[in-house]
């Protein structure tokens, strides 16, 4: 009877001490890197001007979306012949971890491409640190045709 205890008490010790067992976190920075970079065209609208918009995808190795991370690009671009680029831009990921540049200098090339991506500790002590090597992609282009007007019969 006694070992028929025992045992009980081996297997509920097996399950319970498990449970309560807090895993052990490292002081090391969290990597974070560019999930997805998107350049579109948001079309026209009565309501507002023409832009082309890029939205930038920051996640960490566990794949979780990051807010408030701080994405530096550089936008280049070729409308008409014309060539021009605009280094240095900033935008701060949303909650669902997506930074968005706009920009529009009308129908042309236009190329997005990320240069650095931050983020501050937070007040429990987390941290990030931004590896480029695990990104999927940085950069993305979308061409923009000029519009063209048909002749009707």
């Amino acid at each position: 009877m006694k070992t028929k205890h025992i045992l009980y008490l081996l297997i509920i010790s097996g399950l319970l001490v498990p449970a309560f067992a807090m895993p052990v976190l490292a002081d090391e920075p969290m990597p974070i890197w560019v999930h997805q970079a998107r350049v579109t065209y948001t079309g026209r609208s009565s309501g507002g001007p023409d832009s082309i918009v890029a939205y930038i995808h920051i996640r960490d190795d566990n794949l979780v979306r990051i807010e408030g991370a701080t994405v530096t690009a550089s936008w280049e671009w070729d409308v008409r012949g014309v060539t021009g680029a605009l280094a240095g831009v900033e935008a701060e990921t949303n909650e669902q971890g997506i930074a968005i540049f706009e920009i529009f200098k009308g129908a042309g090339d236009y190329t997005l491409c990320v240069d650095d991506v931050t983020k501050e500790t937070n007040e429990e002590g987390d941290s990030w640190v931004y590896t480029p090597g695990s990104n999927w992609v940085t950069c993305d282009t979308y061409i923009l045709p000029p519009y063209k007007t048909t002749d009707k019969p």
